[in-house]
């Protein structure tokens, strides 16, 4: 086992332990749009002074980072939703519900039982734990996705 780690350790030190943002490349997220839809566009909604200043600075971040490309202007606007974290940190999340989300065609993938995933797994002998902090951000869209 431990032979195994410090393999993984020196093939991937950098993917393994870093602090920074990764990006998953080998498969890009496509939008399916409903062909009877139509864009949404939600105005911003006002923000308090401190908040606004963490936002602005949670934006750059992710612009930094390529996590958001800025545009001059978009159909769909969707609103931000803000979480705080226990930190005092933001989030900047989007209100996808009331823009994208229903104008999008759902692929439906059953969710496997529970029970069923231990049951193969029952006999591994090597396990991980995977901290995807930021999953959603790691996927990378299809161009044609990314104006949504």
């Amino acid at each position: 086992k431990v032979i195994l780690e410090k393999k993984l350790m020196r093939e991937f030190p950098a993917r393994l332990f870093s602090d920074k943002l990764g990006t998953f490349k080998n498969v890009k997220a496509t939008l399916k749009i409903k062909k009877d839809s139509s864009p949404k566009f939600c105005r911003p909604q006002s923000l308090l002074l401190i908040a606004k200043c963490k936002v602005e600075k949670e934006l750059a971040c992710l612009v930094r980072t390529s996590v958001l490309k800025p545009v001059k202007l978009s159909e769909y606007g969707t609103p931000l939703m803000l979480v705080y974290k226990d930190n005092g940190d933001l989030r900047i999340c989007g209100d996808y519900g009331c823009t994208v989300n229903p104008n999008l065609e759902i692929e439906k993938y059953p969710i496997p039982k529970i029970d069923d995933l231990y049951e193969e797994i029952a006999h591994s002998e090597y396990f991980t734990r995977i901290d995807l902090f930021t999953a959603y951000q790691l996927m990378l869209l299809e161009e044609e996705s990314s104006k949504y």
